[in-house]
């Protein structure tokens, strides 16, 4: 199916989506966004789904929104304000609370969100059990054409199915551990920074909101206010890469989930698209970006 096609039959479907369901279909093609062709790991999809339900406004009240409810909760009396850091803090309980909502996002949201021609959902009911999704190892095969050209539909589908307008989440005292990691100095234009700057995110929201501290950036003012929702250069991106971890971080770094969004999406770009370069400056697409990016976040 071309990505035109494949377009235009998900945005005549999303008028029939509820809440979770949106949220669950950003998820998707958030999940989707890593090209491997391989199958959809429904535990991934649910991991992805819970980061964007964590800090949302008016959660559903529902089974998944009260699992999210409770998760969050015992999150942030282990210590921590986001669905990666409540995994990392509390294992066992969030393995649990995922494997049960990925149950009823399976079962409830998966039909209504991949069209036959992405996958064969014939199996799916409303009466799915766990032993069901285990035997088939909580994975749904994907034609292959059919995930590429979805990939080349998210930048304007996503938008639309889950708005993200609320400003990055920034832990306490971040902030200040990124402006030194910069050297005290802004990372769009290399400008001294001084207390009070700016933090915004290296990949804008509404294109791929990450509650990742590693996808935070210390800018000064004008840079703030030059950000849009662009893309970043790639002379931004390279002071980023060689940006190191501030030590005593209180959420988890997540400096190659980050990584590999940023070529996820940059790889969907054509030539002649604005870049931002920081202050009021800006850079244009080539169309290779993808290739040039992953050569240079590439392990040394």
């Amino acid at each position: 199916m071309e990505g035109t096609a494949l377009a235009e039959l998900l945005l005549a479907g999303l008028g029939g989506l509820d809440e979770q369901q949106r949220v669950a279909g950003a998820a998707l093609l958030d999940t989707l966004l890593v090209p491997d062709d391989g199958p959809l790991d429904l535990d991934g999809w649910t991991d992805r789904v819970l980061e964007l339900l964590w800090r949302a406004r008016g959660r559903p009240t529902d089974p998944v929104g009260e699992e999210v409810a409770a998760l969050a909760a015992a999150g942030r009396a282990a210590g921590s304000l986001t669905a990666h850091g409540t995994a990392a803090l509390l294992p066992a309980r969030y393995a649990a609370a995922r494997r049960r909502t990925a149950l009823a996002l399976t079962a409830r949201s998966l039909p209504a969100l991949l069209p036959q021609a992405l996958a064969d959902l014939t199996w799916v009911h409303r009466r799915l059990t766990q032993a069901e999704l285990d035997a088939r190892s909580r994975r749904v095969e994907l034609d292959p054409a059919a995930a590429r050209a979805l990939r080349e539909v998210t930048g304007v589908v996503r938008p639309l199915l889950q708005p993200d307008p609320r400003p990055p989440f920034v832990p306490e005292g971040a902030a200040a551990l990124l402006r030194e990691a910069q050297r005290r100095t802004c990372l769009g234009c290399g400008a001294p920074l001084r207390a009070g700057h700016d933090v915004v995110p290296l990949l804008p929201r509404l294109r791929l909101p990450l509650d990742s501290v590693a996808g935070l950036v210390a800018v000064c003012a004008p840079c703030a206010r030059s950000r849009g929702t662009a893309l970043p250069s790639l002379r931004v991106v390279w002071a980023w890469h060689r940006r190191p971890e501030p030590p005593d971080l209180p959420e988890p770094w997540e400096q190659e989930r980050v990584a590999g969004a940023l070529v996820a999406v940059v790889a969907a770009l054509p030539a002649g698209v604005p870049l931002w370069a920081g202050r009021s400056t800006s850079d244009r697409s080539t169309g290779s970006e993808g290739d040039r990016l992953r050569a240079l976040l590439a392990p040394a």
